[in-house]
């Protein structure tokens, strides 16, 4: 038995990269979790965790928007009954200086 079975929890930016691993492995473990993606990309891991035996919902939502940012931990404890983690995994991929970045990027990374 994992540390993670029966869990329930949040992961923001789920669909891919290292979001889209963890969510796998929490998965894995036994955790139901909350994909939360700003596309359709996260109702297409939810249903690969589904298929594989786990639980899992797709959250669709631009956490720059407070509202959706709230939802989401509404959305999740209604499909759940409870929230036991999260793992604000958003973030903006970028150059590692902030010598270079554009001003879109800038905001984008401080809206984010």
């Amino acid at each position: 038995m994992s540390q993670l079975d029966g869990k329930a929890g949040i992961i923001t930016a789920a669909a891919s990269g290292m979001g889209r691993a963890g969510a796998l492995k929490f998965a894995s473990e036994g955790a139901k979790v909350a994909i939360v993606d700003r596309d359709q990309a996260a109702a297409r891991l939810a249903a690969e965790i589904t298929d594989a035996g786990g639980t899992a919902v797709a959250i669709t939502a631009d956490l720059r928007d407070l509202g959706a940012a709230k939802s989401i931990v509404a959305d999740a404890a209604q499909a759940f009954g409870h929230i036991d983690f999260v793992w604000n995994h958003l973030g903006h991929p970028g150059p590692g200086k902030i010598e270079g970045m554009s001003q879109a990027d800038l905001d984008l990374a401080f809206d984010l």
